[in-house]
């Protein structure tokens, strides 16, 4: 889309919204795809950035276009259905997806967010899902993500009470996973990043990630089954290389 840019940094994708200087989301399908896999393959990359643009991450959905779109369209759960295959989508990446955030992370912004596997704040940053101070609710998975993340009722506390949230608090919360300096978390993030993957092959990284992601994914049986398919498909994958 039109307000999502890509640039690479070695291994490591960048993904921004930059639509500043709130960086609304525009509609639920906000980027294609198609084309971001095709990036992430062609690239071989180990792991995906996704940040805001100047002083924000995001400050939500735009919500005279979502009003606008609801009001007068019928079918606008398809739209949102499709949203939510792009946070699918980012959850369920066989490499590590990491939220840059700063400054306003409220609603549309915040589920972005809450979809990748690991979450950096920086310590100018706000979080938040607003919308019951709006007589709404959070309709882009927020109110599955955080429950998911942190229980029900600390997510049923935030969520109702419109609560705007400091990065300690957050990080106490369990809602990000780490708090930096402002001038300190884009070169954290990319050092996290490479740190976690510069020494590994793309084909571990892929294996390890799948069977983490297949916890939230598949039922117990099947995770565990799928975990040591998948050893054995590195321990083959091993064998082969060293008698190469």
């Amino acid at each position: 889309m039109q307000y999502i840019t890509k640039k690479l940094i070695e291994t490591t994708g960048i993904i921004e919204i930059n639509n500043p200087p709130r960086n609304l989301i525009d509609e639920p399908e906000f980027l294609d795809i198609d084309d971001l896999n095709g990036w992430i393959i062609k690239n071989s990359l180990k792991g995906v950035i996704i940040r805001g643009v100047g002083r924000n991450f995001s400050a939500g959905a735009n919500k005279e276009k979502f009003y606008e779109k609801v009001i007068t369209n019928k079918t606008m759960e398809g739209e949102f259905s499709r949203g939510r295959k792009i946070l699918n989508f980012f959850e369920s990446l066989t490499i590590p997806t990491l939220a840059l955030i700063q400054g306003a992370c409220f609603g549309a912004g915040l589920e972005i967010a809450l979809s990748c596997h690991l979450r950096i704040c920086s310590d100018n940053a706000l979080i938040a899902f607003p919308e019951s101070n709006y007589d709404l609710m959070p309709g882009f998975t927020g109110t599955y993500r955080l429950p998911r993340l942190i229980g029900k009722g600390k997510s049923l506390e935030i969520i109702l009470s419109g609560e705007i949230i400091d990065p300690l608090k957050a990080l106490a919360y369990g809602i990000v996973d780490y708090v930096k300096p402002k001038k300190e978390a884009d070169d954290f993030a990319l050092e996290l990043l490479k740190k976690l993957t510069a020494n590994r092959p793309l084909h571990v990284i892929n294996a390890i990630t799948k069977s983490i992601n297949n916890y939230f994914l598949l039922d117990r049986d099947s995770a565990l089954k799928e975990e040591a398919k998948l050893f054995c498909q590195l321990v083959r994958q091993k064998y082969h290389d060293e008698k190469t």
